[in-house]
């Protein structure tokens, strides 16, 4: 069952001279379950990456490298996947654009989810017309299926509002790059600017004599069709993770009503009971109670209280209220108010002859009738070897051993002898079955 996965990005400005800056940043992404990491700027060279696949295993990640340029510093992607969805990688892609996109497909029932981590380099022309050119191609294919959904994350080198993305002059365009106007035009959704619509927040900072230039280059970008399952997204200090100029940028997305293992059907065999509420049997001595013990939890709930006296709330403080607000009355009319749990599960169906038949007894009768079938289908002693025919008997050894009849053995020289007599046993193996089976129910019924 997967309800939701949360993915995250970000620029660690290297780990071939510092290895220990990966275990940091996998301990952290394990801690907070982060299923889906990007890593960018790795500077890895393809003879490292057997050694840090070996490395991010102990970490619970499967791992898939773009190795770097040997002859560009800042290239090299990484994508990590949680171990519980290493079965659902169906394609990797690392050569369409060597050194600046990985490409992992996941796919499961009904969702076929595309996850590009890029690293879009601020003044090489070309290598930013390739990837442009290569997202165009991808997205050409993944609109044509309703199932495919795309997220695509990763350090952009673009701001995309000035006026909120950027404080202070800085290097990074003045105007959007190629690529996000591509993806804008698309309607491709900025995670972060969708649920924090004016807050003003950064994801590189570099510290000048006089002052700090700080932007958010970094971004989780996801297709249309994610746009009601937005969870959470968020921008992580990792200073003193890796020790990075770039923080951590994080995306939830609910995958409730995308990956079909997750429908009504699996909540009723595997979730918990649902709550039926008697109202007619309530007292007004439950209903006081449950008025004053509504009162008092309502009261004692600060971080409600808190997200309600916003000015202006985000749809993350909307969706948290909301959930509170349902918890708080749940649990108090589970303390109050008379109710009974109710089962998803249908009750058990009633025992039918078949579930009791007597196995053991089943495996001889069609060993038996298998000799048989072979037999009549041609009865020459010269069509079978003299192995098989040993075999034959040292079966009919066993099944005169188990049910204790006493099957003569077949003679090589004339088959057609034979099968009558095998086809009487059988019909009596199978009578026997019949009361054994009987004999099984009784007892069931009596129990």
């Amino acid at each position: 069952m997967i309800p939701q996965i949360f993915f995250a990005t970000h620029n660690i400005n290297g780990i071939r001279q510092d290895q220990s800056k990966l275990d940091r940043i996998l301990s952290f992404s394990a801690e907070h379950n982060i299923d889906v990491l990007v890593l960018t700027e790795t500077n890895l060279l393809a003879s490292a990456k057997r050694f840090i696949n070996i490395n991010t295993s102990k970490f619970g990640y499967i791992s898939y490298w773009s190795e770097a340029s040997d002859k560009i510093k800042g290239s090299g992607v990484g994508i990590l996947i949680a171990d519980h969805l290493a079965k659902y990688i169906h394609k990797v892609d690392v050569t369409s654009v060597p050194h600046y996109i990985t490409k992992v497909s996941l796919c499961f029932k009904g969702c076929y989810l595309q996850i590009y981590g890029i690293y879009y380099p601020p003044s090489d022309r070309t290598t930013q017309q390739s990837i442009l050119k290569y997202i165009k191609q991808e997205h050409l294919i993944n609109k044509k299926h309703l199932y495919y959904h795309s997220v695509i994350l990763g350090d952009f080198n673009s701001v995309i509002d000035s006026s909120l993305d950027k404080s202070r002059n800085s290097r990074f365009y003045k105007q959007l790059s190629s690529l996000i106007n591509f993806l804008l035009n698309n309607l491709y959704i900025d995670t972060y600017r969708f649920l924090h619509p004016q807050i003003k927040a950064y994801t590189w900072c570099a510290h000048r004599h006089t002052h700090t230039i700080a932007s958010r280059i970094d971004h989780i970008w996801v297709s249309d069709n994610w746009v009601n399952e937005i969870m959470f997204t968020s921008i992580e200090n990792t200073d003193n993770v890796t020790g990075s100029d770039h923080h951590l940028v994080t995306c939830m997305l609910d995958t409730g009503d995308k990956i079909r293992n997750f429908n009504v059907a699996s909540r009723r065999r595997r979730d918990k009971p649902r709550i039926v509420y008697d109202y007619k049997s309530a007292t007004t001595y439950d209903w006081e109670n449950y008025r004053d013990l509504s009162n008092t939890v309502f009261a004692d709930d600060r971080l409600l209280l808190k997200s309600i006296s916003k000015p202006i709330p985000t749809q993350q403080d909307v969706d948290f209220m909301w959930k509170s607000i349902v918890f708080n009355i749940s649990e108090t009319a589970k303390k109050t108010i008379p109710h009974k749990p109710i089962p998803y599960r249908r009750p058990r169906k009633p025992i039918k002859l078949l579930d009791i038949r007597p196995t053991g007894l089943l495996a001889k009768h069609e060993s038996l009738r298998k000799i048989i079938r072979d037999i009549e289908f041609n009865p020459d002693s010269a069509y079978f070897s003299k192995m098989e025919l040993i075999d034959f008997n040292r079966r009919l050894d066993d099944i005169n051993t188990t049910i204790e009849l006493s099957i003569s053995y077949i003679d090589p020289a004339d088959l057609s002898i034979w099968i009558p007599t095998g086809k009487h046993y059988l019909r009596l193996i199978k009578k026997i079955i019949k009361m054994e089976t009987q004999k099984a129910k009784e007892e069931a019924v009596s129990r």
